[in-house]
């Protein structure tokens, strides 16, 4: 017998992978092309290898994550031989190591097939019965020489031992589909003694319902000479069922004349549980996804998308198989694909959860709609992130109801602004005349009546030194210093000021009146407020600003604020405090009312759009 070559029996067709793929389509893969390994590869080199017997030891029973990359469970740095190796030499390879795949290498040392224990074996007892026919060679001993009849010996010894030890069920039938001949792992699989299978007809060992199928696979096996992968669910001796698959080729004498089957079993109950699993997560999955009305993706650690749901697919108007396997670099313009990555990759590279990104993404009409997205790390069993889940909620409308809004305050805060600078300029000017004509006039009480001009006048003051300013920018220490003048000149209450200046803070031209009135209200509310008989406690005012931002600090004494007091929502104010809730600018500015320990403290922020760019 020629010496047998294990390229001779090679799968050629090896199906690899990348090492990022997620296990779940690694084992879709395997299932729906019906085989037993898949080779991971990369820059064409193998780096491991992943069995169907992983996929059963992994899943059967563990709540395992379908999504993780298959570079976690792949078998690495697997065995690879050369294709010019003997057959038999092979499987005692696989015997000593215990493995059931190699994968094979041609002359260059490229990957040019693989192997499996199961093709090595239904070969050589192929060869086996092939060559002698039954158990006992049918040749002449007569006719060959003792050197040729010791190789012969020899080989005949390798394949009984092949047979009766091979982990795999073996049997042989007659043409009537009779047991002739089976291995004991066929035995110890299906738990009968030879006594009760020898002699008997394969559909015996079948469960119920299969005659049909039986004579339509049998009578096709006749005819053609071999099959593979077919399936048959074997009743065992203790009551159990199996699921087998069955591969096997007839064995013909010199003449062509048929002289039995040789077929392999393979147990796959246990993959076909596997399948069942599988299947059923990803409708789960599928199901679930598809129901959520916004867009929810998952990627890996390489930033391509391996699932998107349905929501995801009609916003982009793409079909899936357009979608998974690429990168937002492929999908979307550069710019916006970069403004996703930046967030993806803190994803990954911190392992947090991001909320709430909100962004402008254009549809396929180029309508930008706005959306919040919460991404996700996935972790895989050993804890290390293999990749993200993100899901987008359009919030388009109201963000758009969101500018409604702000547009119709600010109309409002325009309107009522415009109104206060022409009532505030005629009312002054009239009130100062008024004033100036009663003083002239030498009206009772002079010293009292000059007061009140010089209050207003210095309001007036405030209000003019927007005029003053070429740009029109009024700086807040200037504004705050002349309202301070005015009110430390008719105040009985000690005042205490103090500016902590690293620039000088300037309001551009529209902010300068209702703010200048807004810090006005409130020097006059904390004076309003304070006990007369605190005198021994002054007022403290402090003011800190550099050339983007002010804080200005205003602590009076007081028993108390107003029960029920709420500046947010407007609630028991005053007058002077519901104007100050009026013009106090929404963009830029803070104001918060507290009491501590007999002090009620008034603190406003101001920075940009309020505080103006200008320098100092």
């Amino acid at each position: 017998m020629s010496e047998l070559k294990v390229e001779s029996i090679m799968s050629k067709e090896v199906v690899t992978v990348g090492r990022s793929i997620p296990l779940r389509r690694v084992l879709e893969l395997m299932a729906r092309k019906r085989i037993s390994a898949i080779a991971i590869v990369e820059d064409g080199n193998p780096l491991g290898i992943f069995t169907e017997r992983d996929g059963v030891t992994l899943s059967i029973g563990q709540n395992l994550d379908l999504d993780t990359r298959i570079g976690e469970f792949m078998t690495e740095n697997p065995i690879c031989i050369s294709q010019d190796k003997d057959l038999y030499a092979a499987y005692q390879s696989m015997q000593e190591l215990g493995i059931r795949h190699l994968l094979v290498e041609d002359e260059t040392g490229s990957l040019s097939g693989i192997v499996t224990e199961e093709d090595v074996v239904a070969h050589l007892v192929s060869c086996f019965f092939g060559q002698f026919g039954s158990i006992e060679p049918v040749m002449s001993r007569n006719l060959i020489t003792a050197q040729e009849n010791d190789t012969l010996d020899r080989q005949e010894a390798h394949f009984r031992r092949l047979y009766e030890e091979a982990p795999l069920p073996y049997q042989s039938l007659d043409e009537h589909g009779m047991f002739l001949k089976v291995n004991r792992a066929w035995l110890e699989t299906f738990g009968y003694s030879k006594e009760a299978v020898i002699g008997r007809f394969f559909s015996d060992f079948l469960t119920p319902g299969q005659e049909a199928l039986l004579r339509e696979r049998f009578d096709h096996f006749i005819t053609r000479g071999s099959i593979r992968d077919i399936e048959f669910s074997m009743l065992c001796g203790d009551g159990s069922q199996r699921l087998v698959r069955v591969d096997g080729r007839i064995a013909y004498d010199e003449h062509g004349r048929f002289l039995h089957t040789n077929c392999i079993l393979t147990d796959i109950t246990e993959r076909k549980a596997l399948e069942a699993k599988i299947r059923k997560s990803n409708r789960e999955l599928e199901t679930l996804l598809n129901s959520i009305p916004a867009p929810v993706y998952f990627m890996d650690k390489e930033l391509r998308y391996q699932s998107v749901n349905r929501a995801y697919l009609d916003f982009v108007r793409l079909r899936e198989d357009e979608v998974i396997g690429r990168t937002d670099r492929e999908l979307f313009a550069s710019n916006l694909a970069q403004e996703f990555e930046v967030s993806d990759s803190q994803v990954l590279e911190e392992g947090s959860v991001f909320e709430g990104i909100e962004q402008q993404v254009p549809d396929f009409e180029g309508n930008l709609r706005w959306f919040s997205t919460t991404k996700t790390p996935i972790r895989n069993c050993s804890g290390n992130v293999a990749g993200l889940v993100g899901i987008s909620y359009e919030i388009t409308e109201l963000k758009q109801a969101e500018q409604q809004r702000r547009v119709a305050e600010q109309k409002q805060r325009d309107t009522l602004i415009q109104e206060v600078h022409h009532r505030i300029k005629n009312h002054l000017q009239g009130v100062v005349n008024l004033m100036r004509l009663q003083s002239e006039e030498k009206l009772p009480d002079p010293l009292r009546e000059e007061s009140i001009v010089s209050q207003i006048r210095t309001i007036a003051d405030v209000y003019g030194l927007q005029s003053d300013s070429e740009t029109g920018h009024v700086y807040i220490c200037d504004m705050l210093g002349a309202a301070l003048k005015v009110h430390k000149a008719t105040c009985k209450l000690p005042i205490n000021y103090r500016h902590e200046q690293i620039g000088r803070a300037a309001l551009v031209a529209g902010e300068s009146v209702p703010v200048a009135l807004v810090i006005n209200e409130l020097i006059t509310n904390a004076i309003k407020h304070t006990p007369p008989d605190r005198t021994d406690e002054p007022i403290s005012i402090r003011l800190r600003t550099d050339a983007h931002r002010a804080y200005l600090t205003i602590r009076n004494p007081a028993d108390s604020l107003p029960e029920g007091f709420d500046p947010e929502a407007g609630e028991n104010l005053g007058t002077g405090l519901r104007l100050v809730r009026t013009l106090l600018p929404p963009q830029g500015s803070h104001l918060a009312i507290s009491h501590s320990t007999g002090l009620v403290t008034a603190e406003l922020s101001l920075e940009s759009p309020v505080v103006s760019t200008l320098s100092s």
